[in-house]
């Protein structure tokens, strides 16, 4: 009777082992089940992603695309002097890559282009507006410098620059910083135009190369914007600046620049300027 219950204990015993060793091969068997779908329905959409033109996180990992970034760069210092990566950003060849892609059997092959360029920084790239100034404080004639082009860019030092067309820039890719796959032909500031003796206020460069006309009834009431909360001011009586618990009314102006505080409206003899969130000035 003992040897029975001994016998009977001995195989229970086993068979709650067994039974614990075979639910945790069942828990690392569903683990290891939906790791692989997880995998697989990453793969899918990460390819899924780069059919349409975009690399995805889940087909190249921001470790390898890091690692891949520091490889280029080192080639670039061993090989090609005077070369620089413009962009060591993982986040930037995600939401703006240029790739190619074939696939081989189960072997996907996918390219990137990465920006390079002499220049290890960015050009400064600036919009240019021309707008005419009174001739006086009563009359509606001006003056207005023509022919200017639509964007100005120059090199970090200042050595170099030229002027841009917006069907060119447009082609480029990039939010703040802007990468373009042509090349751009730089002017020495040796060599001077208008835009250029403007931008470096050259005075006497900027009488000899700019084109001033005199434009009659030019001068209208308006408002142009022309940078964050300053504006550009003709012809206005009365400026009306409505802000949170405040409310103020000053003299206009014939040709001035005035800047709105922040959340603060602007009402002038016929136009509305609605309030922003911008930088803060005091009214």
């Amino acid at each position: 009777m003992v040897n029975l219950t001994s016998q009977t204990s001995k195989f229970v015993a086993h068979f709650e082992d067994v039974s614990v060793k075979l639910s945790n091969l069942l828990i690392d068997q569903m683990n290891l089940s939906s790791s692989v779908n997880k995998y697989l329905e990453e793969l899918k959409i990460g390819i899924h992603e780069m059919v349409k033109g975009n690399l995805s996180p889940f087909l190249i990992s921001p470790n390898i695309l890091k690692s891949t970034l520091k490889h280029v760069q080192l080639i670039l210092n061993e090989k090609f002097k005077g070369f620089y990566l413009l962009n060591t950003d993982p986040a930037y060849y995600y939401s703006s890559s240029q790739l190619l892609y074939a696939r081989n059997h189960s072997t996907l092959y996918v390219t990137l282009k990465f920006p390079i360029s002499t220049f290890s920084s960015p050009l400064a790239l600036y919009r240019v507006n021309s707008f005419p100034v009174p001739i006086n404080s009563s009359s509606n004639h001006g003056i207005k410098i023509m022919d200017l082009p639509e964007y100005f860019t120059v090199t970090n030092n200042n050595q170099y620059y030229n002027h841009i067309s917006y069907s060119r820039i447009s082609s480029c890719t990039g939010k703040s910083t802007l990468y373009c796959s042509y090349s751009l032909p730089l002017v020495s500031t040796v060599s001077t135009s208008c835009i250029s003796s403007l931008y470096f206020n050259s005075k006497q460069d900027v009488h000899e190369h700019c084109d001033f006309r005199f434009l009659m009834n030019v001068i209208k009431p308006s408002v142009e914007e022309i940078y964050d909360n300053t504006l550009l001011v003709y012809k206005m009586n009365t400026l009306a600046f409505e802000c949170p618990n405040k409310h103020k009314i000053v003299k206009g102006c014939n040709f001035c620049f005035i800047q709105i505080p922040c959340m603060c409206s602007l009402s002038t003899d016929s136009l509305y300027i609605p309030k922003k969130i911008e930088k803060m000035y005091k009214l």
